[in-house]
């Protein structure tokens, strides 16, 4: 008797997974294109709440909407990058907290936290959220509609200039924090004063500052390795 022909190997596995991670890829575009249209909403919100020609109601809950969108935006921003420990073992949990704590997005998400449960109104504490949206929404569409002739048209060069000034918007902002944090001092002579609100923006301007100088840039682009391990 003959021997019959062995079986061709089957690609059946193999497609299914490569579907699987092309699928679980264009989820994670679609949800990062929707936290990026959310800050786009943020940007336009923080800048109708500054706009002086605004009438004070609709001001005023734009401030505060702005502040609301930046903190969710952080949060899921947080959660996409870093997810949740592996383990809850009490030194998974330090060093994961420990990462999470060091970025920007936390920061932001504490920093609209002291403002948006605050009766003061203060303008001035809108523009680090608006040098941060602007420079994201930057180099989202610089790096997604490059291509396009509506964003060659229009949109490339203030981008260009955008992605070009990045430490001129992050003096702006630093300078925007320090004066923002001396406006909070002096309001402690005012009726309207806030002493948990000062002491929480300084403490969290002090230790951001304390973690740059020992550890360098809080960034979590540049934690995503270790955060990975975790």
């Amino acid at each position: 008797m003959g021997s019959s022909p062995a079986p061709l190997p089957s690609n059946d596995g193999t497609a299914i997974d490569q579907g699987i991670a092309y699928i679980l890829l264009l989820l994670a575009l679609i949800l990062f294109s929707l936290l990026l249209f959310f800050i786009l909403q943020v940007f336009i919100v923080a800048v109708l709440a500054i706009f002086p020609l605004v009438p004070k109601s609709l001001s005023n809950r734009a401030y505060r909407l702005s502040f609301m969108g930046t903190a969710c935006s952080s949060v899921y921003s947080l959660y996409a990058l870093y997810r949740r420990p592996r383990a809850w073992t009490l030194q998974v949990v330090q060093v994961y907290f420990q990462l999470v704590i060091a970025t920007k997005d936390f920061i932001y998400f504490i920093y609209c936290l002291t403002f948006v449960t605050s009766h003061l109104c203060l303008k001035f504490a809108l523009i680090p959220i608006l040098c941060r949206s602007l420079e994201r929404i930057a180099k989202f569409l610089r790096h997604n509609f490059s291509r396009s002739t509506l964003y060659r048209k229009y949109l490339e060069d203030p981008c260009v200039w955008v992605e070009s000034n990045t430490t001129t918007l992050s003096i702006l902002s630093s300078h925007a924090d320090i004066g923002l944090g001396w406006l909070l001092l002096v309001s402690l002579f005012l009726w309207q004063r806030n002493i948990v609100q000062t002491f929480m923006y300084w403490q969290i301007f002090t230790d951001a500052g304390q973690y740059v100088i020992r550890f360098g840039k809080a960034d979590p682009v540049l934690k995503t390795g270790p955060a990975s391990m975790i």
